[in-house]
C-alpha cells in the first residue's frame, strides 16, 4: 500500500472511512519530517492505510486537528482520533506507536 496524499478536499472523505487511519502532518521546511517521509513510506506495507497531509497547504485542517508541531502522527480510528505523537522519531518506534495505539 502506498502513502497517499490528503488535503482540503478529500480529508471528509478519508476520516468517513472504517478502521484505522494514519496521518503524517508535515511542513516543506521541517528537517526532521523529511527524515520521517522515508520511515512513512515503508511502513505503508502495513494494514493501516497511511496518508500525509502538508500542513502549509492544508493550514485549515491542521487547525481543526490542533496540530502545534511537524511532523505530527496522528491515528484515526472510524474518524475519531485515537493516539498522537510528534516531533523525530525512529523506524522502530513509529512501528511501535501504531502497534499500540491499535490495541
Amino acid at each position: 500500500m502506498a502513502v497517499l496524499e490528503l488535503n482540503q478536499s478529500n480529508v471528509a472523505a478519508v476520516m468517513r472511512k472504517q478502521g484505522y487511519v494514519a496521518v503524517k502532518v508535515w511542513g516543506p521546511n521541517c528537517p526532521h519530517c523529511a527524515a520521517a517521509k522515508q520511515i512513512w513510506q515503508k511502513l505503508a506495507a502495513g494494514e493501516v492505510a497511511l496518508y500525509q497531509l502538508n500542513a502549509a497547504k492544508a493550514p485549515a485542517v491542521s487547525k481543526r486537528w490542533r496540530v502545534r508541531a511537524v511532523p505530527s502522527f496522528l491515528l484515526f480510528k472510524n474518524g475519531k482520533e485515537v493516539a498522537r505523537f510528534h516531533g523525530a522519531i525512529t523506524a522502530k518506534r513509529l512501528q511501535a506507536w501504531l502497534d499500540s495505539a491499535q490495541k
